[in-house]
């Protein structure tokens, strides 16, 4: 069982972990399904997360709208963050279908 604390402060490291620019976001949700050609390499995407002190554990596309990421912190905590496929900026939400 995960504590409160724990939750929150990974929540925090997730919405601070990539502050370049808003998110973009369309009626359909935050730059759902991005063509190809747009999104980042994940060469780039694992080489800007590290340049921020986290160890890229895994990453995948996920249904084809945006990256899925775990990894671990500089203290070790592990967290999951969602990001946009072109820029690598957390997503603020992800479509309900997700769940």
């Amino acid at each position: 069982m995960k504590h409160p604390l724990a939750v929150t402060a990974a929540l925090a490291t997730v919405l601070t972990l990539a502050a370049p620019g808003p998110v973009a976001a369309s009626p359909d949700g935050p730059r759902a399904g991005a063509p190809a050609a747009q999104w980042m390499p994940l060469t780039d995407l694992i080489a800007t997360l590290e340049g921020r002190g986290y160890t890229v554990l895994e990453a995948e596309r996920e249904d084809g709208r945006y990256w899925e990421v775990r990894m671990q912190d500089a203290s070790g905590m592990v967290v999951e963050a969602y990001l946009d496929p072109a820029t690598g900026a957390p997503l603020a939400t992800r479509d309900r279908e997700d769940d």
